[in-house]
């Protein structure tokens, strides 16, 4: 069974997260968009739940992307992580936190693109949660 589609967009490039949040607002997808700072407040906030979350995209990270993917990761293991934008370089990113970046994408992302990105972090969510 499908669930709706609950993202989190991480990113400390504040026109790329809004561009993001527009997408997301009219495709009607829910979503939590934040920077780095104070991302886990946050999207507690908005879902109370971890398992509520499908997909979350990772933009630039001000603290560095191996910290970013790594608290991610302890917050909730079997979320996938989509890298967005044009620089895509994971230094300091160990192999075990490289695994849930399931797919990276430049900006703007598109139509078709996000479309089959949603889908697979569907698909790989619902397998993680067996």
């Amino acid at each position: 069974m499908w669930r709706e589609l609950k993202v989190l967009i991480i990113d400390d490039e504040d026109q790329r997260r809004r561009e993001l949040e527009v997408i997301f607002e009219f495709l009607g997808e829910e979503c939590c968009v934040t920077g780095t700072e104070g991302w886990t407040d946050k999207v507690k906030a908005t879902f109370p739940t971890t398992d509520e979350v499908v997909a979350v995209f990772v933009g630039y990270c001000n603290p560095g992307l191996g910290k970013v993917i790594a608290d991610i990761y302890g917050w909730d293991s079997a979320v996938p992580v989509i890298r967005i934008g044009n620089d895509q370089s994971e230094e300091g990113l160990s192999e075990e936190l490289a695994k849930i970046i399931i797919h990276r994408m430049t900006h703007p992302p598109t139509y078709n693109i996000l479309m089959d990105t949603l889908h697979r972090t569907q698909v790989y969510r619902e397998q993680m949660d067996l």
